[in-house]
């Protein structure tokens, strides 16, 4: 759904020039239109028992509680090569990434202390600002289903956060939610799309100067079958280190 060191650091989140950018760009938003369109005809609904329980492994076996802000870390990645989901992103993300590279790659199960959050397992660049410079954040994270209805989570998460939302669509069995959030003082700007069913959510977030809920979308369809395969072939050889 977004903090020292995520998401959440999502949260201490993450979030911001060219003609020729700017076309492709809107090219890549309408490949990404596209495969948001779905043939209701065709049952293309993703299982994502095993990557959901995948996924309740390694929050488990981080020993975080959901009561407490805390961060664990794994040995890899278990949604696969992070550079390479960033490659299948818009433009607009890649180019984010490029500053976000700056500093190591963080694997980690995360908690946010939040009520109405579960832990997250989740995979990001941050590089932040002094405070005159912008942050930049590009990351992917997944976490177990949450109860209620989703928007109302998300304003129970955020809180202090003035969140705008896209409109919801329907994707693959799922509910796909864009939407992007800031303090009224402008300390705390991100952009980020889910996608949730009755077992998973998993999560797209970004914070930049070409941040936005669209190209978050876009990227999250791109690399959402990626993910849901991944989750279960890799998570058992994955370590995760409690502190």
């Amino acid at each position: 759904m977004t903090a020292p060191a995520a998401r959440r650091s999502r949260r201490d989140h993450r979030w911001w020039k060219l003609a020729i950018a700017g076309v492709v760009a809107l090219a890549t938003l309408v490949v990404g239109a596209k495969i948001l369109m779905r043939d209701d005809s065709v049952d293309d609904s993703f299982d994502t028992t095993a990557a959901a329980t995948a996924v309740q492994d390694l929050v488990d076996r981080s020993q975080v509680s959901a009561e407490v802000q805390d961060s664990v870390s794994m040995s890899a990645c278990p949604f696969g090569d992070l550079d390479t989901l960033v490659a299948a992103a818009p433009a607009g993300v890649q180019q984010i990434a490029v500053d976000a590279r700056q500093t190591p790659e963080v694997d980690q199960v995360y908690a946010s202390g939040q009520d109405h959050e579960p832990p997250i397992v989740q995979c990001f660049y941050l590089t932040s600002g002094d405070g005159a410079q912008i942050d930049n954040q590009v990351g992917l994270f997944a976490a177990p289903a949450v109860d209620g209805e989703y928007h109302q989570v998300l304003e129970g998460v955020f809180v202090g956060v003035d969140l705008v939302f896209a409109d919801d669509r329907p994707f693959r069995g799922g509910t796909m939610v864009a939407y992007c959030g800031s303090k009224p003082d402008g300390s705390y700007t991100f952009c980020e799309s889910d996608w949730y069913d009755g077992n998973l959510q998993v999560g797209a977030y970004l914070t930049g100067a070409d941040q936005s809920s669209d190209i978050a979308r876009t990227w999250l369809a791109a690399v959402l079958p990626d993910v849901i395969d991944a989750l279960p072939q890799n998570s058992t050889s994955i370590e995760v280190t409690p502190s």
